[in-house]
């Protein structure tokens, strides 16, 4: 026989108002975009956008506000007003623009960092989610980034330049929710610009694609982002996808769900992963894609657009507390975890938002749980049958 969820505590379930929401991130290299370089690209960037439906777009090799203005009106709110355009800084050489959904965010401040070759931004926003997030008043910091370009150790040695001069500005935001991307034009894992990055000797960030040595390699094809194409147009690279440029990193304060958090879902839009060093519209058909979008990404950019799935909200470190702490929920390795330093044994039930039982059972000191999306209740009692938590789990 189904244990079904009693009443009281199914009504509970349907009351407790779900603390996240997931926000879809997008870094994309638009090619030398501006109004004397559209080459009637604006249909294929909609189609694009269109599908990967972005909350936070940000955007390199845009030449100005009034491009940065023309890709907002003449693509993301062609049918809206869905998008707002981050205020800009027109530096030297080709600009980086953030575009974001003003229901989601609110722009607060943006500071530029200047390099020998581009400026590094930093946004600041804060959500407009009210009740949804631990504290409405914590900023989420972007960083964008286009690194030298190309090859040899003196390029190489400006990458690395420009990448401690973005770890400066890092410095005071250690423990701060940080979004770290774009075109940084990294070869490899061992190249300095990238362990500046990601060594916790000098930087700080998280690579979730966890692939080392050259990355023009067919093993990790799946994570290219340049080139979709074969022949040169539109003033693009060629020679097909082989090289992994575009990033998305991120700080320990969002791998560890302090306020902003990372869902899993890292991805090269459009890379099957059976396309190294082949065009995007080369056979075999994309599985999932149709090829109008296919057709979209080759001709609009040299680039693929990367994107990650964020959240806002109390799903890492939602706690209720018993007897001083020592009862708790958190998230950990994209799994939540009950933790018990009350020294019982405890009993933990598990329920579908339908009420249904899925798990119970017994644990001393750590139970965790891996499931498919949805929404679920869990109920930990004590031997006496006393409930000691209550809490809703959003996967």
């Amino acid at each position: 026989m189904k244990f079904i969820l009693p009443l009281m505590l199914l009504v509970l379930a349907n009351s407790l108002t779900a603390q996240v929401e997931d926000f879809k991130f997008v870094s994309y290299n638009l090619l030398n975009y501006n109004p004397n370089n559209i080459d009637d690209r604006h249909d294929e960037f909609r189609l694009i956008m269109n599908e990967i439906q972005p909350d936070l777009l940000v955007v390199q090799e845009v030449d100005g506000l009034a491009a940065v203005q023309m890709f907002a009106d003449s693509v993301l709110n062609i049918d809206s007003t869905t998008y707002s355009v981050a205020s800009f800084i027109d530096g030297p050489d080709s600009d980086i623009g953030l575009f974001y959904k003003s229901r989601i965010f609110t722009h607060k401040a943006l500071t530029h960092y200047p390099t020998d070759l581009r400026d590094i931004v930093h946004h600041e926003l804060k959500t407009n989610l009210e009740g949804r997030a631990l504290d409405t008043s914590k900023v989420l910091h972007i960083f964008g980034l286009h690194l030298k370009a190309s090859s040899g150790s003196s390029n190489r040695a400006l990458r690395k330049a420009e990448v401690d001069s973005l770890n400066k500005a890092l410095l005071p935001l250690i423990n701060e929710p940080v979004i770290v991307c774009g075109d940084l034009n990294i070869y490899g894992s061992t190249e300095p610009a990238y362990q500046a990055l990601v060594n916790d000797g000098t930087g700080y960030l998280h690579d979730t694609i966890n692939i080392t040595g050259t990355w023009n390699s067919a093993l990790y094809a799946e994570f290219h982002t340049q080139s979709p194409r074969t022949t040169r147009f539109n003033g693009g690279a060629n020679g097909g996808l082989d090289d992994r440029f575009d990033l998305i990193l991120f700080s320990a304060a969002i791998a560890n769900d302090s306020i902003y958090g990372y869902n899993g879902d890292m991805e090269v839009f459009g890379n099957d992963g059976q396309h190294y060093n082949k065009a995007l519209t080369d056979a075999p058909a994309h599985p999932s894609l149709s090829d109008t979008i296919i057709d979209a990404l080759h001709y609009a950019s040299d680039h693929l657009p990367v994107m990650a799935s964020f959240y806002n909200g109390t799903r890492g470190l939602s706690q209720k507390s018993h007897n001083n702490n020592e009862l708790f929920l958190a998230y950990l390795n994209n799994r939540y975890c009950l933790i018990n330093k009350t020294g019982e044994k405890l009993s933990y039930r598990l329920y579908l938002s339908s009420g249904e039982l899925k798990l119970e059972g017994d644990f001393y000191t750590r139970e965790c749980f891996s499931l498919s999306k949805g929404a679920y209740l869990l109920e930990v009692v004590n031997l006496d049958g006393e409930r000691l938590l209550l809490e809703k789990m959003i996967f």
